[in-house]
């Protein structure tokens, strides 16, 4: 399964024909934000975000109005049981992986946005 985030260069168009039903989408992850940006917003500038925060469609649905399988997904022990689903639906799937927007992973760090906001603001003074 490849997994996605709306950040990643993928079509910006849902009517486009590859998404949501191509292979090359079966995963989105979704935060409701452009996470990297707000990341980096925080560490500079903290407290004082713009344009991150996105309202995202539901896109199971919206993988389902094309004939896919669509499941959302909100909890961990949900992942098996919906992808065992999508694989035996004989058709392909979208499954929307709804994350925590706190959540931040990096390859370098694994932090929450309000831990980011706090040490810059620590290291400009307050």
């Amino acid at each position: 399964m490849r997994i996605l985030s709306p950040e990643f260069p993928c079509p910006r168009n849902s009517l486009s024909p590859e998404f949501p039903v191509s292979p090359e989408f079966p995963g989105i992850l979704n935060n409701n934000m452009y996470g990297t940006t707000r990341m980096h917003q925080e560490r500079h500038y903290p407290g004082r975000t713009i344009a991150t925060d996105l309202t995202n469609p539901d896109f199971a649905q919206h993988a389902q109005s094309f004939g896919a399988f669509g499941e959302v997904v909100e909890k961990t022990d949900q992942f098996a049981p919906a992808l065992d689903r999508a694989l035996d639906a004989g058709r392909i799937g979208v499954l929307e992986l709804r994350i925590d927007p706190e959540a931040i992973t990096t390859r370098t760090t694994r932090t929450t946005l309000s831990e980011i906001r706090k040490q810059a603001l620590a290291g400009k003074g307050g």
